[in-house]
């Protein structure tokens, strides 16, 4: 997402935020809720570097390429949501690239306007929260009170004091260690225990996607400190800025090996962004007639720890998990290099025959299932291999526009060894 040019500050929600399309736009209708007009700036484009620590000149040009938008676009302010990208911009990026703004944190800014949001804040939200805070980032930014006042003006919801604190600024900096990820979930669910919380507000992205799944079997809820202040300004808050909903509908993926059982003639999402180009590339069942699905491994984190040697060494090699059942159709044996190809390209490394993956029965028809981990790429201290969105099609869902990267045809054969 770029930036736009009628807002009076830049909302910099970073390049790991996109799947988090719910939270950019509540942030951008809650600071307009309270005078500020802000453009939201994300993704790859505007990147902090921190993905590229590894490499110090690519992190470098990423760097500067984002302060040089930030200049161009003319505002006195860029309002940060990530720390690291906040941190970034302290001490590497504007250090060496000269800006033409100011750099405050969301949570800075709505503390700051809280009496403009109390009299928003209308709706009851029954909930006893436990704050998932964290020692790093509270040093730069006082997030671990500015948060925990703003979610106090909530009518119906009370915060409640633990002294808690997980290591680092956010829960990525402590995922690639071997068990600390672990102790931090066990140490939050004994400390709402301990008080009595039903909800654990987390504050950040990364924090998000892991402690989610710690509602699972529990009576208890996680959400995130802005998803709090949107219910509290009512639960459809932003409604007017949704492309569909808010109720539910089934559809299939755009590429699919049957039509939508619902309503066939309306297959696939109507009002998802799909472009011309893209649309064009879309492979059929007849050609490309097996699901396929890409996923992470315990053992690394996203593109990331494909640097380091620890990771490498546990998982060195990109593979592709096929079904028993389909491996004995084809004829693919354990370890044997296999082509998986789909209308936009192909991806060749060793077959993974496993039991996990089991056909299934759809529309009276076997469909079978491939997967391919996506963390793999032409440098590294792993192995190279294969970008998995070689072979992902361009598909933004219609509201939060993340990519339809779960579910798409391929088809798969065995191929020879690679030449080095």
């Amino acid at each position: 997402m770029a930036v736009t040019p009628d807002a009076s500050v830049t909302f910099w929600y970073g390049c790991n935020m996109t799947r988090h399309g719910e939270i950019v736009r509540l942030v951008t209708h809650m600071l307009e809720a309270v005078g500020v007009a802000a453009a939201p700036a994300g993704g790859p484009g505007y990147c902090c570097g921190s993905t590229q620590e590894s490499n110090a000149r690519i992190a470098a040009g990423m760097a500067a390429r984002t302060v040089e938008k930030f200049n161009q676009a003319g505002r006195d302010t860029v309002v940060t949501w990530c720390p690291s990208c906040h941190m970034n911009m302290d001490d590497l990026m504007a250090p060496v690239t000269e800006t033409a703004f100011e750099t405050q944190h969301i949570t800075q800014l709505l503390a700051a306007r809280a009496e403009r949001l109390r009299p928003l804040l209308t709706h009851a939200v029954p909930a006893r929260v436990l704050l998932h805070a964290h020692h790093g980032f509270h040093g730069r930014v006082p997030v671990n009170t500015d948060v925990p006042m703003l979610l106090r003006m909530i009518p119906g919801l009370t915060v409640l004091d633990h002294p808690l604190r997980i290591p680092g600024h956010m829960c990525s900096a402590i995922a690639p260690k071997p068990g600390v990820m672990a102790q931090a979930h066990s140490d939050t669910l004994e400390a709402m225990a301990d008080i009595g919380a039903d909800t654990l507000a987390t504050i950040f992205h990364s924090c998000h996607r892991d402690a989610v799944a710690l509602e699972r079997s529990r009576a208890i809820r996680v959400v995130n400190w802005i998803h709090l202040l949107a219910e509290g300004m009512g639960r459809l808050f932003a409604r007017d800025q949704m492309r569909e909903g808010p109720f539910p509908e089934h559809y299939e993926p755009f590429e699919s090996p049957v039509a939508n059982p619902l309503h066939p003639k309306v297959s696939s999402n109507p009002v998802a962004r799909v472009f011309a180009g893209d649309a064009a590339d879309f492979g059929t069942a007849e050609k490309f007639p097996y699901v396929a699905t890409t996923y992470r491994l315990t053992e690394h984190f996203h593109f990331w720890t494909k640097h380091a040697k620890i990771n490498a060494i546990l998982q060195p090699e990109e593979f592709i998990e096929i079904g028993e059942a389909l491996a004995k159709e084809k004829g693919i044996a354990q370890g044997e290099w296999v082509k998986l190809s789909s209308n936009r390209g192909f991806v060749v490394a060793k077959a993974y025959v496993t039991k996990r993956l089991k056909p299934m029965l759809v529309d009276g028809k076997p469909v079978h299932t491939i997967g391919m981990p996506i963390h793999w790429g032409f440098t590294g201290a792993a192995r190279p291999g294969f970008g998995a969105n070689v072979l992902t099609p361009f598909v933004g869902d219609a509201n939060a526009e993340t990519p339809e990267f779960k579910a798409f045809l391929v088809n798969v054969e065995k191929t020879a060894v690679p030449v080095a």
